[in-house]
């Protein structure tokens, strides 16, 4: 509960002071030119303190799943906080949400966006996510 909270915290400082940005996202060769919050390439459905940010996402497919979260203000980003949570934020049918499957995303934008893989922050865009399948082998309980 107590990391929950300061996520939660942490999320409304970053909303609060983060302002959308352009970028070009490019999607097993279609562009995309998109004012974003943020774009996510996910092999699995949770991440940030139990977000469900890529509900339809199956590790072993051999696909990411894409989601392009547009220009969205605050408080289109609080309404969303819930069906981030339950996963039902793609079934809303929210045009500012994009959301498709790839093998290869390039991201580029400004220097000012930074990238967070797993919880590593390893630079800035460009940046470009190639899925290799069939290179782990997952044990489910």
């Amino acid at each position: 509960p107590n990391g929950e909270l300061t996520f939660a915290l942490a999320t409304a400082v970053s909303l609060l002071s983060w302002r959308n940005q352009p970028m070009r996202v490019v999607i097993d060769g279609v562009r995309h030119e998109v004012t974003a919050q943020q774009v996510v390439v996910a092999n699995g459905r949770y991440y940030g303190g139990g977000l469900c940010v890529a509900p339809r996402a199956v590790p072993d497919d051999g696909l990411f799943d894409v989601i392009v979260a547009g220009d969205l203000g605050l408080l289109e980003n609080v309404r969303l906080l819930r069906p981030l949570r339950r996963g039902t934020h793609l079934d809303r049918g929210d045009p500012k949400l994009l959301h498709r499957t790839a093998r290869r995303v390039e991201v580029d934008a400004p220097p000012r966006v930074r990238l967070d893989v797993d919880g590593e922050q390893p630079g800035a865009p460009p940046a470009v996510f190639e899925i290799v399948p069939a290179a782990l082998d997952l044990v489910v309980p």
